[in-house]
């Protein structure tokens, strides 16, 4: 017990709430090494909050306008977003294999959690450390009490915004950048035709025409038939 209550009391210093039960388990994983400190706190890095810890921000939070936070947390990252540039652009310039790139006068709009509520944190003010590098699904970053939250929105600044680093290897795929694109776009496509591909979901297509065509011939037929007669 002497032990986890350090664990617990060198995550609470770094801005963490672990959850009892995730903080139990991996205590004991790393009972038998040295550092058990430094290990639970890479755990920590690389887990998803919504496991790993106790809710942070306050119930309301989505409902609070032009106050500080008020205490410092650590939050994660799902997914990032460049205001400033065209979703369409970046889309079609990751399609055509472009590495994504830091952009002048750039706006971040991230999607955050603390494990139990999602909001969104917007880049107020360039915050350097904010690097493509480590811009991934899983990230966490220590918001500041002093942090301004203006309609639910945390107003992120480089002077009470601190990225701790991490990743959550089961969340890679959802939110990564593409897909993050096309749902912000309206893009998806349907499980059913990505699983066909392309040229059954072209014959698909083909195949509606195809149906529909006997009736829009059939009234230019009739209307043949009085020319006939006569």
């Amino acid at each position: 017990m002497h032990r986890r209550s350090e664990v617990q009391a060198a995550l609470n210093a770094a801005g963490f709430a672990p959850a009892p039960a995730w903080l139990d388990s991996a205590v004991a994983r790393h009972a038998a090494k040295t550092d058990i400190t430094g290990c639970v706190m890479r755990d920590m890095l690389h887990a998803d909050l919504r496991e790993s810890s106790a809710p942070v921000l306050q119930p309301n939070h989505s409902e609070l306008n032009a106050v500080p936070l008020g205490r410092r947390v650590v939050l994660q990252m799902d997914t990032c977003v460049d205001v400033s540039e065209s979703a369409h652009g970046q889309l079609e310039a990751l399609k055509r294999g472009e590495p994504v790139r830091a952009t002048r006068g750039r706006v971040l709009k991230l999607k955050l959690t603390d494990g139990a509520q999602t909001v969104l944190g917007m880049e107020y003010l360039s915050i350097p450390a904010l690097t493509v590098a480590v811009l991934q699904p899983g990230l966490k970053i220590e918001v500041g009490s002093s942090t301004v939250i203006r309609r639910g929105i945390l107003m992120l600044t480089p002077q009470h915004t601190r990225v701790l680093g991490g990743n959550v290897a089961a969340l890679q795929e959802q939110y990564r950048p593409h897909n993050v694109l096309e749902r912000l776009l309206g893009l998806e496509e349907s499980e059913e035709l990505r699983k066909c591909g392309p040229t059954t979901a072209q014959q698909l297509e083909a195949d509606a025409d195809a149906e529909g065509a006997p009736n829009t011939q059939q009234p230019q037929q009739q209307s043949q038939q009085p020319q006939q007669q006569q």
